[in-house]
């Protein structure tokens, strides 16, 4: 009976105590006193900070809430001013951090020393590494741009943090941005500028985060119509030419065999400028190749034995200086440039072939092989002294890079067209143009050919 009435005492001792007493705590019978602690920790991800909310414990003598990271080598101090009776929320941003998880703990304090005991919680802070995960609308299919009628569709979307997608181009030097939602797939954008690129860009937010985010974005570049103008024919050039006749560039200017043997050129109007002579030892007629490598010389290819000659030209009179330079060369196509050429077997092997003006070779840098499944690639032509054009059979227009300074160092293949250039069955480098034969035996040039960030497109 009497233990009953101890405890009875005690519990009644326990009420009777004040207010700020009973937020004091004893462990392991250590008359410690801990404060109040922080309760309901929410953590709220951003880029490069991290948002903590919590709710201050009703306990009167709490001044400031301290916040410690990276094992407690960094901290953040969060002054506390009460403004209600009981609990109230209270939240810090912590800026300047590094992307990646963090582990931090809340206790509270005050000036004379007491400390609440810790309160834990964990988070992401995101950055460019996360940005790249974000699952951003693609394009689905590619688009096209016709008439000056820009067509995509976009992926459809399948996350609720996506808030919608923007598209961006430039028109008449000010920015336009078009803001598409997430149940548009078909977008269609009128009076589009002509070559114009486009960005794509998905706009997210996370409801455990604070920041808006921006996928990273991608840039697409629209096609530039190329127009042609027809400028001449093969029945121009010579009654009963035909498109498999030899034909080479000589400059500006397109050079055609006769019939009978003769190389007579043209000019891009069609008119005749003259006859290109040459040697009685080595007619034309016996060639089936001829090549114009800059710097007035001339390569031919015969037909009999596949036999490389070596011409010097002076105004339009050619002189042979070797008519065995090389031989064995029974190659499919021949593409010229300054003191090299590079030549493309039946089975798609380029080799690079490179010469002195004296006619000998650097046989430090010929004969070597540069690539090979370029079959795909055809017609081809030599452009401007520092490219390689081809076609594919799906219409695409690819290029490579030449650089002749470099002994004729050259890049891989690159898209430069797309639609249309399958209907030619011959081109041919003019300076910065390209002349091209289709199958009716008509000659077409587009002028000014840019390789450099530009995709043309027949319409």
């Amino acid at each position: 009976m009497k233990k009953i009435i101890s405890f009875a005492c005690l519990v009644g001792m326990l009420y009777a105590c004040n207010d700020e007493n009973k937020y004091e705590y004893l462990l392991e019978q250590d008359e410690k006193v801990y404060l109040g602690r922080p309760d309901t920790v929410k953590i709220f991800s951003g880029l490069g900070k991290m948002k903590l909310s919590w709710y201050m414990s009703p306990d009167p003598r709490v001044q400031e809430t301290r916040i410690y990271w990276n094992q407690g080598a960094d901290s953040a101090v969060t002054p506390f001013i009460r403004t209600v009776d009981g609990i109230q929320k209270d939240s810090t941003l912590i800026s300047s951090l590094s992307e990646g998880r963090y582990d931090f703990q809340l206790v509270t304090t005050n000036d004379a020393g007491q400390r609440s005991l810790p309160v834990s919680v964990s988070g992401t802070v995101w950055g460019n590494v996360f940005i790249s995960t974000l699952p951003d609308r693609k394009l689905d299919g590619g688009f096209t741009y016709q008439a000056g009628t820009l067509s995509l569709n976009l992926t459809a979307v399948n996350e609720a943090e996506v808030c919608y997608t923007r598209l961006k181009y430039t028109h008449a030097g000010a920015e336009v941005v078009k803001k598409i939602d997430n149940a548009t797939t078909a977008v269609t954008i009128p009076n589009f500028p002509d070559g114009a690129d486009f960005r794509l860009e998905t706009v997210f937010f996370y409801p455990e985060g604070m920041d808006t985010l921006v996928s990273e974005y991608k840039t697409y570049k629209t096609r530039v119509a190329a127009v042609g103008r027809k400028v001449f024919s093969l029945a121009d050039l010579k009654a009963g030419s035909t498109a498999n006749d030899l034909m080479f560039s000589w400059g500006s200017s397109l050079v055609h065999r006769t019939s009978t043997g003769e190389l007579e050129v043209f000019d891009m109007t069609g008119a005749k400028t003259g006859p290109l002579l040459g040697d009685a030892s080595a007619p034309w007629s016996g060639m089936r190749e001829i090549m114009y490598c800059q710097d007035n010389i001339l390569l031919t290819i015969s037909t009999a034995a596949s036999t490389v000659g070596f011409f010097t030209l002076s105004g339009n009179q050619a002189t042979l200086v070797n008519a065995a330079f090389g031989n064995g060369f029974n190659f499919k196509h021949f593409l010229p440039f300054t003191n090299l050429f590079y030549s493309i077997s039946a089975e798609g092997q380029t080799k690079r072939w490179n010469f002195y003006p004296d006619a000998t070779w650097n046989w430090g840098a010929t004969d070597v092989v540069i690539s090979t499944g370029d079959q795909i690639y055809g017609p081809v032509c030599s452009w401007n002294n520092c490219a390689v054009i081809g076609v594919t059979a799906d219409g695409k227009l690819w290029y490579r890079t030449v650089t002749t300074a470099d002994n004729g160092t050259i890049t891989g293949w690159f898209e430069l067209g797309s639609g249309g250039w399958n209907r030619y069955v011959r081109i041919f480098g003019i300076g910065t143009s390209l002349l091209c034969l289709d199958a009716a035996g008509e000659f077409w040039l587009y002028e000014d050919i840019n390789t450099t960030g530009t995709s043309w497109v027949i319409e």
